[in-house]
This record gives structure tokens, sequence and C-alpha cells, in this order.
């Protein structure tokens, strides 16, 4: 039975100096009950305990002591003053692992339900404690397992978060990584991160995974420009860094986030493993959602000594990856409030290399040391469809290749041959329509992927477009040639009598095609196998697969089962971006509404970037670019009212009467037993 703090513990701590505890009916010590009489009697307040059961009794002794300050420790004995001070120490320990936080001195008064000037008593000079630091201090020494999970005052103090907030303020980009609370930082990535937030206005933000602080790597406590997040941030009304705590060993720490917060506003949590996703809504051609991870800056240490543990051990140690997410404000048109330019952020991942040491960012490459042009070897652009691309986009993609200079450039569902369409083939409305627009010419197909090739070879001499098999480039144009459709068809009649004549000769039509209708360097175009990769031996990625064939010919394959079946790889397809670590799926390049999705949508505009240790970086277009070079105009742009926002930790009740899902059962049968 829970009761006040020096009922029990005075009255054990005097029967334990007499050495001999004697009870009456009520179940309370003789010795305690002649104790407070005599001391309520020296006050003028006689008590007959006599005809008193024990919750009458409690509650006259709590009487007492809100009218009384009577305690006066210096005259009991040492063995009694231990005992009370043992027994504050665990009631505070007790009530902070409870809470997660480190409890005021009202709390603990109110959890122990003793008045606070019958404990400030006891926690003053000369008494059981110096002062409430000492009691804190000697609780955290004496047992420590239970501060485990309690965030420390130093995380939440005012000075950590005005410079939070000044960081959120004046900064323009951001790195955002998870840490796990007992592990070491990986040495050589954290001070890449920090010659990245040298050389790029950048601070880093730690995300503690499960909010555990108790145990971080002291580098990351004492080091500028770092800050250890426990509040979620509301950098804008579209997205949120999130401190909902993830066990570690999850291994997908995704499962169930996408319900979390308004539709629109993005969320980033902390999680050893590296994770994009985006989110079907209605409004997502004006303001995708996307819940993204952030990977981690610790080392893997997850083995434990119990058995049955060690198969999650090792699962989570195979799926824990050094990365991060950079956010970044964007340096584009951006959204425009009369006459000023609000804030939005570009999120981007971020992949460490141990063969370099460091992490590739866009086209540079970053160690502790400095930074360099990398090689790239591949962009990789998400579903082409030619014809269906969005003209502002595709613009913008010609001056990334240039900036680049990539070795290849990989396409997904290059042409989209709508012309010879099977789905439409018994729509004769559609078909109609596409008729009065001009869209029923596969030569017009062909030559107008032609042209957009050799756009691709004019922005540098050496580039090599490498064309992905893929469902509407190469399995359309077969199925219409193996079912003789082309027989019926009077517009391309005498163009698929030519192709199905060069198939018999053993030749791609998708490569006679364009080859035919104006290709000018064909020997710079690759039709690339399922299996071809790009990167060095021991870390290449799969770059040949499009994303449309699964294992055992499925005709649908998720990024679960990609990484299953290539690992790191890159792929189209579903025209939105899911990451995986090293495995990526790099969305669309046509328009997000192109007639037939008119439902709620996550296609997403973006692009995969592979550079030469085989690591793999997806820029997403928003605000007329996909990544800010250079140093962002900060100075012309602000924050829309109330953002960035630290947005408060919901308080815990302490009080005694609190329970959660788990220790609500137990503790009211047993509270109902003692009444």
């Amino acid at each position: 039975m829970k009761t006040l703090l020096i009922a029990l513990s005075l009255s054990f701590a005097l029967s334990v100096q007499a050495g001999v505890v004697k009870k009456d009916k009520s179940g309370l010590s003789t010795s305690c009950k002649t104790t407070l009489a005599e001391v309520s009697s020296t006050e003028g307040q006689k008590y007959d305990a006599k005809h008193a059961d024990a919750l009458s009794f409690a509650e006259e002794i709590k009487d007492i002591k809100e009218r009384y300050a009577w305690i006066n420790v210096k005259d009991y004995s040492s063995t009694a003053k231990e005992v009370l001070r043992n027994h504050i120490i665990f009631e505070y320990a007790k009530l902070c692992k409870r809470i997660g936080v480190e409890a005021k001195f009202e709390d603990l008064a109110s959890s122990m339900e003793v008045p606070e000037n019958i404990l400030s008593s006891l926690v003053k000079s000369g008494r059981l404690f110096e002062n409430f630091e000492e009691l804190k201090k000697d609780s955290r020494e004496s047992k420590p397992s239970s501060f485990i999970r309690v965030m420390s005052d130093m995380f939440r103090s005012k000075e950590r978060r005005d410079k939070l907030q000044k960081a959120l303020k004046t900064r323009t980009r951001f790195i955002v990584v998870s840490v796990a609370a007992g592990a070491p930082v990986n040495k050589s990535f954290f001070d890449a991160l920090l010659r990245y937030s040298k050389e790029n206005d950048a601070e880093i933000l730690i995300l503690p995974v499960t909010m555990i602080t108790e145990g971080l790597d002291p580098l990351l406590l004492d080091t500028p420009g770092v800050h250890i997040v426990t509040n979620s941030i509301d950098l804008s009304p579209e997205l949120r860094i999130n401190n909902i705590p993830l066990m570690a060993k999850l291994r997908n720490p995704l499962m169930g986030l996408d319900i979390l917060a308004e539709r629109g506003q993005s969320q980033i949590v902390g999680a050893p493993i590296l994770m994009r996703k985006f989110i079907h809504t209605a409004d997502n051609d004006i303001n995708p959602h996307s819940i993204n991870t952030t990977g981690s800056l610790t080392m893997p240490y997850y083995r434990g000594d119990h058995p049955i543990g060690q198969r999650t051990a090792w699962l989570t140690e195979n799926d824990h990856f050094f990365g991060a997410l950079i956010v970044e404000k964007t340096n584009g048109a951006g959204a425009i409030l009369k006459g000023q330019k609000f804030a939005k952020f570009h999120i981007r991942n971020v992949s460490y290399s141990e063969a370099g040491k460091g992490f590739s960012d866009g086209r540079m490459f970053y160690t502790a040391e400095g930074s360099r042009r990398l090689i790239i070897k591949a962009i990789e652009l998400g579903d082409t469809h030619v014809g269906m691309h969005d003209a502002i986009y595709a613009q913008y993609l010609g001056e990334l290749i240039s900036k680049f200079d990539p070795e290849m450039v990989l396409t997904n569902d290059f042409l989209d041959m709508h012309s010879i369409s099977h789905h439409e083939q018994k729509s004769i409305t559609t078909r109609a329509e596409r008729f009065k627009k001009g869209e029923l010419d596969l030569a017009k197909e062909f030559r107008a992927g032609a042209t957009e090739i050799n756009a691709i070879h004019s922005l540098s001499s050496r580039v090599v477009v490498g064309m992905k098999k893929s469902n509407h480039n190469n399995e359309w144009i077969h199925r219409w040639l193996s079912e003789a459709r082309y027989v019926t068809d009077p517009i391309n009649y005498a163009l698929g009598v030519e192709l199905a004549a060069a198939a018999l000769r053993g030749e791609d039509p998708v490569e006679y095609g364009l080859k035919k209708f104006g290709l000018e360097y064909p020997k710079r175009v690759v039709f690339l196998p399922e299996n071809f990769k790009i990167g060095p031996r021991g870390s290449a990625v799969q770059a040949g697969a499009h994303g449309h064939e699964g294992a055992g010919g499925s005709k649908s394959v998720s990024p679960k089962a990609l990484r299953a079946i290539f690992g790191k790889s890159t792929s189209g397809h579903t025209h939105t971006v899911n990451v995986i670590n090293d495995t990526a799926v790099v969305g669309t390049s046509t328009k997000k509404r192109i007639g037939y999705n008119t439902a709620p949508s996550n296609w997403v505009q973006g692009l995969g970037v592979i550079d030469e240790f085989g690591k793999v970086q997806v820029l997403v277009f928003a605000d007329n670019e996909s990544i800010s070079e250079g140093n962002v105009r900060s100075r012309s742009i602000v924050f829309k009212e109330n953002y960035p926002n630290i947005v408060e930790n919901q308080p815990i009740t302490s009080g005694a009467n609190s329970y959660d899902q788990h220790s609500s059962y137990t503790e009211r049968l047993n509270k109902g037993r003692r009444k």
C-alpha cells in the first residue's frame, strides 16, 4: 500500500533501531503509533490511536504533517536515517523511470503523497540530502538501471533550446541522423558530416533512437553545431521532424506512420535504417506527403545475452545503415505570398562509403579532410514516357545532366507506346480522342524518342544512354507484334510489318525503330540486360531492372521484394520514390497526372544518382529544382508565422492515479484489494 513517506519509512526505521517490530490489529507498528502520539501530544494535538483503523490513522498522520513541520532527522540514529534516505532515493528513481524525464521536486512530493513542506524538511542542508540536486545525483548512482530511459535535464535546458531555435531560423541546410545510446559514433562518418556542415552552412540534428539519451557518445554532446533533438520540430506546415520513439530493432520502422499528421506534412523520424516512402493523397499534385527515416551515425551494437534475441540482432545488424537525410531550403520559385518567398525544403538521402571514408551529396564527395568533385557513374531518370513528360522538369533535367556530367543516363519506360496500347484497343472513344491528337502514330513515337536521346547526347560528348527493358518500351511492342494486331491497324500496318521482319531476324524492334527514325549516335545507346551492374566490385548497384518483373514472373514488385531479389538496386516503374538503404525506386519524369491516374496519387518526379563508390542518392523535384547547389538565398526566404517551431513535449502525469495500458490492470487490482 502506497502511504505517506514518513509514515512508513519512519515506522520501519524506528523498528529497525529498536531491533523488533510489534504490530497491533491495524497493521501499524506500536512504536510508530507511540512516536506519532508523542509528537502530536507535544504539539498539543492528542490522538487516540486505539480506536482508529489503518486508513483513518494514515489520514490523521497526513493531516498532522500538513499542519506541523515536526520532523527532526538529527534525532534518529544513522541506521534510521539511511533507511529513510534510501526510501526517498528509490521513490525518485521509480518516478523518473515511469515518466521518462528527471522529475521535479513537486512531482516527487505528489507521487509520494507527501506535502512539499514535509519533503523539503528532509532535502536541505544538514538533513538527509544537502539539496535536490544531490538527491537526483544519488538516485542515478544508486539506481542506474532505472535511468536508462530517463531524459536528462541537460537536453531540455533553455540554453540548448535557444541554440537550436537560432540554427533552425538561420541555417540553410540540416543533416538529420539517428544515434543509439551506448554505441560509439562512426568517427569517419561523423567527421565527414562536420566537414559538410562547415562548407554548406549546415548543422547536425541528432535524433536518439527510442529517445534514450543516457549513454550517448560524448562527442555528440560537446561538438559545436551538433544538436540533440528531443522535441518534435515543425520546420514548416509541410515538414515535421518527429520525435516519436521507435525501437531500434524494427525492420520496417515506417509501418503505421502513414497516418501521422495532416496530409501534406511530411515526417522524418529517427531509425538506424534509411527509408523514404510517399503516401497516396488527394493533394499529391500540390504537396506530396512523404515519411522518412534517417539512417544511423553510431555503430551497430544490438547483441544481448538472451538467445531469443540473437536472430533479430543479426537481422538488425544487416539492416543497420550508415546514412543521413539532408534537409535543405529550396532555392527555386518557392511559395510566394504577398511578395515574400516562404521556405520549402528538399529532403534527400546520403550514404556513407567505407571505401571512401565519406559520403557524396550531389556531385561532391565529403571526408574529414575536405571535399572534391566525384565521378558520377550514372543518373537514372524516372519513367520518361516520351510525349507524356513534364516540359519544365525536362528542361531542368538537361541542366542537371550537364552539371553532373555522368558517364551514363539510364532510362525507365523511355517510350510510352500509347499508339499501340493493348489496354485501349477496345476503347473506341479513347482511340478516337488519340486520333484527333495524332497520338496513334507509332512512327511519331519513335521519332520523338530518337530526338530525346539525341538531346541527351548533345549535353556531353561521352554520355551513354542505357535503355532498360521495360513494360511500355518492350513488352507492349512485342505483344503488338506477336498478336499481329498491326494487321488491323491501318495507321501502323507498314511499320508493323517492317518491325515484325526485324524481330524475325533477331533484332530488337525498339532499337530498330529508334535507328530508323533519326537516332544520331546509335553506338552510344546500350540496351541493358536485367543483371547490369554499376560500381566497384563488392559494392556495385544492380541497375538493369525496370522493376516490373518480380520473382517467378510476378507483376507486382515492392521495394522490399526488389531488395530481396537484387540487393542494392535502382529501378522505376511505380512513378513514385521509395528507398530502403541502397535500394531505390526513382520516381517519374512525366507530369503527375497523365489521364488515367485520376485517383489519390503518390507520383513524384525524381531521379537517382549513382556515384563512383556505388552509392545511390535520390533527388526529388520540388520548387522547380531537385537540389540547391551553393548557398541558398536565405535572406530572401522567410518562414511562415510560427515556423520553425520546436514543439513542446506533452507532459506525462506523475500523480498516483496515472496509469498506462500495461500497468493499469495490476495496479488497480492491487489497490482495490488493499481497500
